[in-house]
């Protein structure tokens, strides 16, 4: 198991074979492409080159390796991974958004919000008909 850091370095979730995992085990989403769904069937956000991303673009958290992205805090010495519990049956994934642009900045979302979907993506933009 790879740990997945966050913004001091710290474990704060595992991931195994296009899974991730929390800290004791529990498999908490999984990936779709590169984008990020948890088990209840909703979009978390997206993983690219080994940073977790937000629907901004900003980096929720990092695995060790990440490119592309500002220069990771050292990774702290992790836990000891746990036994990974039993994977439950994927839910279908969701049409995913647009991936925003990829920043440099770190995100203000903590990681449980992003791992529960709690923010929602960016809704389409309103096209308003001219007068006529």
């Amino acid at each position: 198991m790879l740990p997945i850091c966050d913004t001091h370095g710290s474990t704060i979730a595992w991931f195994k074979d296009e899974l991730i995992f929390s800290l004791n085990g529990t498999p908490l989403a999984f990936l779709k492409d590169d984008n990020v769904v948890n088990y209840a069937g909703t979009h978390c956000g997206f993983l690219k080159n080994g940073f977790f991303r937000d629907y901004a673009g900003d980096i929720v958290a990092f695995m060790r390796g990440a490119t592309g992205g500002p220069i990771t805090p050292p990774v702290k010495i992790p836990p000891p991974a746990p036994i990974p519990g039993v994977v439950p049956i994927r839910p279908a994934a969701p049409i995913p958004p647009a991936a925003a642009m990829p920043t440099f900045s770190w995100s203000r979302v903590p990681w449980e919000a992003f791992i529960m979907a709690i923010r929602k993506p960016p809704a389409p933009p309103k096209i308003i008909p001219p007068a006529v």
